[in-house]
């Protein structure tokens, strides 16, 4: 290990080369786990605490959906977006959607109440009144500028959103 006798002057240079010409960077780690805050089919072993009955169907409710993994490579690039994640709303009747995103230290968490997991997000959605049917979202990520870049698409519409999130710094945690 190489520690450079002065390591701030060294981010410095890197932010400053970076500025000059971002495409010296081709990919970058994931330093924490990303997910979105969901509800699914309840299942055997989930807490009671997580129960909620929807339309007479019993749901679990705060479960970490993972788009990204600690230590994850990402690769650079406005067009790089992850796996999509189909999520459908909840109530037949419901008019908009609030994506919450969380991250975490966690590699594998369950629930967005999970010890560690923080909120640092939320994208509103307006679904379109034509969504009837088939009321299936999907929603992608890309981490891999400096920011978190969030696209979700009405699969039976093909609207289209897009929402920023400046990811946290490790400053942040304590």
């Amino acid at each position: 290990m190489v520690i450079p006798k002065d390591p701030g002057l060294a981010v410095l240079k890197g932010a400053v080369l970076f500025g000059f010409d971002p495409g010296t960077i081709t990919s970058r780690v994931a330093r924490f786990t990303y997910g979105i805050g969901t509800t699914r089919a309840f299942e055997t072993g989930d807490p009671e605490s997580k129960k909620i009955i929807v339309d007479g169907v019993e749901k679990c409710k705060d479960v970490f959906d993972k788009h990204i993994e600690i230590g994850q490579i990402l690769e650079v690039g406005e067009d790089k977006y992850l796996q999509e994640h189909e999520y459908v709303p909840l109530y037949k009747d419901q008019k908009s959607v609030d994506f919450i995103f969380y991250d975490t230290l966690n590699k594998s968490p369950k629930y967005v109440t999970d010890d560690g997991c923080r909120r640092i997000g939320s994208l509103h959605f307006k679904l379109t009144e034509q969504m009837t049917g088939k009321r299936t979202m999907a929603l992608k990520i890309n981490n891999s500028g400096t920011e978190l870049v969030s696209l979700i698409t009405e699969k039976g519409t093909d609207n289209e959103s897009k929402g920023y999130f400046r990811l946290p710094s490790e400053s942040n945690w304590s």
